[in-house]
């Protein structure tokens, strides 16, 4: 079975220098961040990125985010954008 990858970063056809952060990552790093304050703040933030991930049975690499199946790809896509 193939894996679900999607894309965090997407290029412009016009000017390939510079992307646009897809608004699901947006939405779900602001989330972690709000949720983490102190000592180790960037550890706690993708502490919690890797956390929500996992509830999605989905990994982070390559700027892409891997989901198992399609159904749990849609499931964060509805709950993050």
């Amino acid at each position: 079975m193939d894996m679900i990858q999607l894309k965090i970063l997407n290029y412009s056809i016009d000017d390939s220098r510079f992307g646009t952060v897809a608004p699901y990552w947006v939405n779900l790093v602001n989330d972690c961040r709000d949720k983490c304050t102190g000592d180790d703040y960037d550890k706690k933030v993708w502490t919690h990125i890797y956390a929500e991930l996992a509830m999605y049975n989905a990994t982070f690499k390559d700027f892409m985010i891997e989901f198992e199946d399609e159904s749990q790809a849609t499931m964060f896509i509805l709950r993050w954008t």
